[in-house]
């Protein structure tokens, strides 16, 4: 069973959420999933936003700490604005720059993926056999570096996610 979880998220923080400057950056192997039969104008159609980028650019990121989970260590944070449309086919997530810049074993690596908002029609996730629909603001889902899983957006609003990666604070 994956763990699960929940966490209160005031308005104003999803203002602030909401007011980040995303942008988009391609990471799909689109020819890979071409290939695979999924239609490439779909695979981007999603902005996102980083503690890395927060850095760079030197924005005020201390409100953010209400997501870092307190028994993790070398916490980085990746909100992501899912347009309708958008899919992401099933993958397991590669880690590259996280490694790069922490030199943790992917193994020893977790992720939470935190509904940011309540659910709604067309909103999708799902982690191995795992289907999650019908979440609550705040809902969240921890998985590991083995977990496959698939996630989009085929309904009329805008879904937003965030992405909380780290390690156990005992590795």
């Amino acid at each position: 069973m994956l763990p699960k979880g929940n966490i209160k998220i005031l308005p104003e923080i999803i203002a602030k959420i909401k007011q980040l400057p995303f942008y988009n950056i391609k990471h799909l192997d689109e020819e890979k999933y071409k290939n695979l039969g999924y239609d490439p104008n779909f695979l981007n159609r999603h902005e996102q936003y980083g503690t890395g980028d927060a850095i760079r650019n030197n924005l005020d990121w201390e409100w953010t700490d209400i997501f870092l989970p307190a028994e993790w260590k070398d916490v980085g944070l990746q909100f992501d604005r899912a347009h309708t449309g958008f899919c992401i086919p099933p993958h397991n997530d590669h880690y590259e720059f996280y490694i790069k810049r922490f030199s943790h074993h992917k193994k020893d690596i977790r992720r939470r993926m935190v509904f940011l908002e309540d659910w709604k029609t067309g909103h999708y996730f799902q982690i191995n056999e795992e289907v999650f629909v019908k979440w609550r603001q705040g809902d969240w889902v921890e998985f590991g570096t083995d977990d496959l899983h698939i996630g989009g957006n085929i309904g009329p609003e805008t879904r937003y996610t965030l992405q909380i990666t780290g390690v156990r604070n005992d590795f």
